[in-house]
Order: structure tokens, then sequence, then C-alpha cells
């Protein structure tokens, strides 16, 4: 998924957990915190830049290789929100994050490693090809979103997070 999907999909699940879960009023805070969190997952690109997992020149990005794309990890630090912070952040925390994983194992050729640490291999939904031929970069996404299968979830994702964001500003 591209970034955008990945903040429109965190504001969706955000204003979701907020409204069925706690049964509270969308805030601004909800919009926010739905977008940093539904970006969050993806902060570890830094690393994989600085530990050469991200070759700058070939535009190849292997974040999703970490230990830091993973759902054990987003479940400790789900756990330890819990305890710091309370159920309410750790929910909301770990419906985000974990979708963000959900969305980053739809229609690609790499997915994430959902049974890590008991097995490194990286799983995906509908697993395509498509950085086949060694295509990234802008070239990518313009292959990318041309595909049925991968443009119709991003525009889905995208709207989503517009609409919760007019709903609130023309609720108000």
């Amino acid at each position: 998924m591209t970034t955008f999907a990945h903040v429109g999909g965190g504001i969706v699940v955000a204003a979701a957990v907020q409204h069925f879960v706690f049964r509270e009023e969308i805030t601004a805070s909800t919009i926010v915190v739905g977008a940093l969190l539904g970006l969050m997952p993806d902060l570890d690109s830094i690393f994989a830049l600085l530990f050469g997992k991200w070759s700058l020149g070939a535009g190849q990005l292997s974040h999703h290789q970490y230990f830091t794309h993973t759902p054990l990890f987003f479940l400790v630090l789900m756990g330890l929100l819990w305890l710091a912070a309370g159920w309410k952040w750790a929910v909301m925390f770990g419906a985000v994050t974990l979708t963000h994983l959900l969305f980053d194992s739809w229609s690609t050729d790499d997915g994430i490693m959902w049974l890590w640490p008991f097995r490194s291999q990286q799983y995906s939904v509908f697993p395509m090809g498509i950085h086949s031929g060694g295509i990234y970069g802008l070239q990518f996404y313009s292959h990318y979103l041309r595909m049925p299968r991968l443009i119709l979830p991003e525009l889905a994702l995208v709207a989503g997070g517009v609409y919760v964001i007019f709903r609130y500003l023309f609720s108000r």
C-alpha cells in the first residue's frame, strides 16, 4: 500500500474504534492519531536506509524484513502501552498498527513476517510480482496504480479517510 492508503486506513480504523468500540464521538485527535499510527510501522524505513536494506539508486525498499514490521513487535508495544497509558490507547494502537500490517500483505510480492520469530518467511494475500523486472520508484507506482486489485483498495482507503475528515468537519 502507498503512504496515502496507510494514512486513510489509519484514520478509518481509528474512527471505527472510537465510534464502535469506545462509543465516543470522533474528534480531531482521533483523526490525527489514526493518521500518525497508520504510518508508524513504516518508520522502520529509516532503519532500512541506515542499515543497507534500501538502495537509493535502485529505489528498492526491504523494510518488511525487519522485526519492526511484525505482529509480535506491535503486540508487545500494545501490551506496554496498556500498562503505561491504559486499555483504550492500547486498543487504538493495536487496531491501527496491526491493520497497517494487513494492508502491507495485500497483493504484494513480499508481504510481512506474520509468524516471526518462529519463521522469517514473508506472507502475502494474493501475492503478485509487482517488483518483477526490477521496477521501483516512480516506475513502480505507475505500474502499481494501474492494477485494479491494487488501485481499488487504495482508493477506498483514501476515500474513507477523506470521508471521516469531512464528516468530522461538517458535523460540528
